[in-house]
């Protein structure tokens, strides 16, 4: 186990040896299950200190699996569930003819009362760069503008971007403002958001 920043508990990692029997199981490479999946085996830090280095996008993976957790409770107290929930890998999309593809930081389908809403994911703590926000957001207009939502969901999913933090809030919002056909909602990272994921556009 190794300490994690932010967190009281120790976090527990997966070894070289771990990583090619889950790369086994499968089917796959262990290499590219690091890259897709965010599966991480901990090196000993560069800074010579004896600690282990984590990973660089440690703290996001942390906050996009906060949220959906969060998003699965909701959903259990209010009588629903989240069927469905894929990890970045999973929710990757590839469509007109692999020119273009989105990477969500992850995606899933709430079901309650009502029906299904699925949803795609982005989570910003307002480490990238407006540009590189720009062309992911870019990404999802055409994405949504080919159809090709229909290859993984039964109706057209909502893109959630949860904000960590008041300027990141702002900085999406107004890229998201660019965008045509981008059924999108902004929210911060704390607040009651989730109740207002079911059809709703910012």
């Amino acid at each position: 186990s190794v300490e994690l920043p932010g967190l009281t508990e120790p976090g527990w990692h997966i070894t070289d040896d771990g990583l090619r029997a889950f790369a086994l199981a499968e089917h796959d490479q262990p290499r590219r299950l690091q890259r897709l999946g965010a599966v991480y085996v901990p090196r000993l830090a560069a800074d010579g200190s004896g600690g282990i280095g984590l990973p660089r996008l440690l703290l996001h993976e942390l906050g996009v699996n906060a949220v959906m957790v969060e998003l699965a409770e909701r959903a259990h107290r209010d009588g629903g569930r989240l069927a469905v929930w894929q990890n970045t890998g999973e929710a990757a999309c590839y469509f007109e003819g692999r020119r273009f593809w989105i990477r969500p930081d992850a995606a899933g389908i709430l079901a309650g009362p009502d029906g299904e809403t699925p949803f795609l994911l982005e989570y910003d703590r307002g480490t990238e760069s407006e540009a590189s926000l720009r062309a992911k957001f870019e990404g999802y207009e055409r994405y949504y503008a080919a159809g090709a939502w229909d290859m993984a969901f039964d109706r057209m999913p909502v893109l959630l971007a949860v904000c960590a933090g008041y300027p990141s809030l702002q900085r999406v919002r107004r890229v998201a403002r660019e965008v045509a056909g981008v059924p999108v909602l902004v929210v911060p990272e704390s607040g009651g958001w989730w109740t207002r994921v079911d059809g709703a556009t910012a």
